[in-house]
């Protein structure tokens, strides 16, 4: 949630327990990437074993993507959209994959109304989700491909991916 209190503003976000739980009815968060690297400079590093469900790829696309409509509608730019600064629940019997976008260290509030820069600032956030999506994509898990309904939901999401990246600031992308 975000407030305004005077001339301070904030924002209000629910704490996520990483690590062993103490219940098994908490939620088991993961890190969805490390920091980038020297070698990678500013691409996150995944392992060469990580890989993800359909299920968990919907999912991770899902959450990201409404939460950067809901930031941009308050006017809060996120400005570190990357695998390691998010968390997701992997899936598992009984479990459904979800996720969160953490580390709001390089965020900001700016003007909605401000139509000119607001549309620049939500491209820049838009080809960032795009290279997320890239990256989710290239990491499916083998054999899934072999499903003629995976094939037709990758293919969209190459193409929203795609357009997320050449974006000329069309806010209705995601």
């Amino acid at each position: 949630a975000r407030f305004t209190r005077g001339d301070s503003r904030g924002l209000v976000m629910e704490y996520l327990h990483q690590g062993p739980s103490s219940s098994a009815d908490e939620p088991q968060w993961k890190n969805l990437a490390d920091p980038p690297s020297f070698s990678t400079v500013t691409r996150d590093v995944y392992g060469t074993d990580v890989r993800f469900t359909v299920k968990e790829i919907l999912a991770i696309a899902h959450d990201i993507g409404g939460a950067l409509v809901d930031l941009h509608r308050r006017g809060v730019n996120h400005g570190d959209v990357y695998g390691h600064n998010i968390l997701y629940v992997p899936e598992s019997p009984g479990v459904n994959p979800r996720a969160k976008l953490g580390d709001f260290g390089a965020s900001f509030f700016y003007d909605v109304d401000h139509e000119a820069r607001a549309d620049l600032i939500f491209a820049t956030e838009l080809k960032a989700y795009g290279h997320l999506l890239t990256e989710l994509g290239c990491r499916l898990t083998p054999g899934a491909r072999n499903d003629q309904d995976v094939v037709t939901m990758f293919d969209f999401l190459r193409k929203l991916a795609s357009k997320c990246i050449d974006a000329q600031c069309s806010r209705a992308l995601f």
